[in-house]
C-alpha cells in the first residue's frame, strides 16, 4: 500500500494525534520533531508530519516530511497551498499583460529581463492568491 492511501485510511487518526499534540509546550513538539528526523519509511514520514502540522500555522495533507529536514522559524509558516498556487500562477501568466511569456518564446532564453518580469509576475500572483483565500 503507498503512501497516499495510508495517509487517507489513518487520516482521523493522524487529526487526533494533532490535537493531543497542540496541548503540549511547543518545545517539546520541536524536541520530538528533531528526534524523529532519524526514523525511516512510512512510520518516520507519519511521525514528522504530525509533528511537523503540530508546530506551523497551517498545513495542507499532500506534504512529505523527508528524513533530516530543519525548519527554522516555522511558528507562522503555512505549507500545502502549492498545487493551487502554481495553477493560479500559470493562468495569472496567461492571462495578465506580464511580458515574461512574449520575452521568452521570442528569445528562447531566460534572459536578466525575463527574469525581472517573472519576479513582478509571482509577486502580483501572490497578492491575487492570498487576497483570494
Amino acid at each position: 500500500m503507498n503512501g497516499r492511501k495510508l495517509f487517507k485510511k489513518f487520516k482521523y487518526i493522524f487529526v487526533i494525534i494533532n490535537f493531543m499534540l497542540r496541548l503540549l509546550p511547543r518545545f517539546i513538539r520541536r524536541f520530538l520533531f528533531n528526534i524523529s528526523a532519524s526514523i525511516p519509511f512510512k512510520i518516520g514520514v507519519a511521525i514528522r508530519y504530525v509533528l511537523f502540522k503540530s508546530l506551523v500555522k497551517k498545513c495542507g495533507y499532500n506534504v512529505y516530511i523527508a528524513r533530516w529536514c530543519v525548519f527554522k522559524d516555522i511558528d507562522e509558516l503555512e505549507v500545502g497551498d502549492v498545487k493551487k498556487y502554481c495553477a493560479s500562477l500559470l493562468t495569472f501568466l496567461n492571462t495578465s499583460q506580464n511580458p515574461y511569456i512574449g520575452i521568452v518564446t521570442s528569445t528562447n532564453q531566460f534572459t536578466e529581463e525575463a527574469e525581472a518580469a517573472l519576479k513582478d509576475a509571482i509577486a502580483e500572483s501572490k497578492n491575487l492568491f492570498l487576497k483570494n483565500k
